[in-house]
C-alpha cells in the first residue's frame, strides 16, 4: 500500500504491515508534499498529486511533472481512474482527463471544464454505474460523455440534490449509488428518492464507499 505524506510517499508492506518499507523515498527521488495518489495497475504506475504538478512513478522511475493541459506545476487536488482507464485529474485550475493512450507521461490530457460552474477540481468520484461525479459548489456533478471516442463531453447537474450553503470538504459515493457529503461537522446522506438524512457527526475523510 502506498502512503502520501508531507514530504513524499512510502509504501507498506502487506506482509508486515506495521514496518515501513525502508529506502522507497530516496529510490523514488521524490520528497514533495502529496495531496492525493491513484493506482494504475494496467500500466503498473503510481500517479502523484502533489503540491507542485502531477507525477508518476513506474518501473523505469519517477517522471514529472507532467504537462496537465498546458501546465505543469499546478495544485493536484483531486485523481481518478475510471473504469475505461480513463485518467482524471483535478487541479487547482479545473479538471482534465486523459484517454489510456500510452504509458505514463505520453497521455495526452485535455481540459474538461465544459459546464462547470467552477473550475475547481476539488474532488471526482466515480459512481456504481461509472458515471463520473464531482462537486461544484452548491451542485453535484456528472460528466456526460460526447459520442465518440476523444474522450469529450460535458458537465450537466446530477437532479435530485441540492447542498446547503457551505463548502463541501468531503465527498463520497457508496456501492448502492448513494452520495455522501461533509459540510463542516455534519455528514449528509442523500438518498435517491431526494431525502437527505443529517447523521450530525464529522468523519475527517470519505472515501469512495462513502466512509472513513
Amino acid at each position: 500500500m502506498w502512503v502520501g505524506l508531507a514530504s513524499g510517499i512510502d509504501r507498506i508492506d502487506a506482509r508486515r504491515p506495521v514496518a515501513r518499507e525502508a529506502g522507497v523515498l530516496p529510490r523514488s527521488g521524490f520528497t514533495n508534499a502529496v495531496t492525493t495518489l491513484a493506482r494504475d495497475t494496467s500500466a503498473r504506475a503510481l500517479w502523484i498529486g502533489s503540491t507542485t504538478g502531477l507525477f508518476c512513478l513506474d518501473d523505469s522511475g519517477l517522471h514529472g511533472p507532467v504537462n496537465v493541459a498546458g501546465t505543469s506545476n499546478a495544485l493536484i487536488l483531486s485523481l481518478l481512474i475510471d473504469r475505461t482507464g480513463v485518467l482524471w485529474v483535478g487541479a487547482g485550475a479545473g479538471i482534465a482527463s486523459a484517454l489510456p493512450s500510452g504509458p505514463g507521461t505520453s497521455r495526452n490530457f485535455a481540459v474538461r471544464t465544459n459546464g462547470l460552474p467552477s473550475r475547481l477540481g476539488f474532488n471526482i468520484k466515480q459512481a456504481p454505474d461509472g458515471t463520473v461525479l464531482t462537486i461544484a459548489e452548491p451542485r453535484v456533478m456528472r460528466w456526460n460523455p460526447a459520442p465518440g471516442a476523444d474522450g469529450g463531453g460535458a458537465w450537466g447537474e446530477l437532479p435530485g440534490i441540492k447542498l446547503d450553503d457551505g463548502w463541501t470538504v468531503g465527498f463520497g459515493v457508496d456501492h448502492a449509488g448513494t452520495i455522501w457529503t461533509m459540510r463542516g461537522k455534519d455528514v449528509t446522506e442523500h438518498r435517491a428518492d431526494g431525502s437527505t438524512v443529517n447523521h450530525g457527526f464529522q468523519w475527517s475523510d470519505l472515501g469512495e464507499d462513502g466512509r472513513a
